[in-house]
């Protein structure tokens, strides 16, 4: 899949995961621990969709998705959430495009990607 992500979540072992999962589908996928060190990084670096986490210290999710709205930047944003309570529809009149709930199949978040990739979302 010829497709850039960025990747945030502040649990080093769910990046570790969804990096090793990303890459065997051949995503070039590039990891931040917090919403701060994500927006710092799309200041530097173009890609064709960020997922992350809600939840987070230093910069949630969403402080991350207000973020990258007040610059401006164009970008198909998906949430990745253990939180069952919160409202998708709540997080996609945010801007998100798709919210998923952890424990989510590897396959849906795949299937979604390629639709970015093919512009059918």
């Amino acid at each position: 899949m010829d497709i850039r992500i960025l990747f945030v979540d502040d649990e080093e072992e769910i990046r570790d995961l969804m990096s090793i999962n990303f890459e065997s589908i051949g995503v070039d996928v590039t990891l931040a621990s917090s919403g701060n060190e994500a927006l710092k990084i799309l200041a530097d670096q173009k890609f064709d969709a960020v997922i992350s986490d809600v939840k987070m210290s230093n910069g949630s999710g969403v402080d991350l998705l207000k973020g990258i709205k007040k610059r401006g930047i164009k970008i198909p944003f998906i949430f990745l959430t253990a939180y069952l309570d919160l409202d998708s529809k709540e997080l996609v009149e945010l801007g998100a495009l798709k919210v998923f709930y952890k424990p989510t199949k590897f396959s849906e978040i795949e299937s979604f990607l390629q639709e970015i990739q093919t512009g059918s979302v």
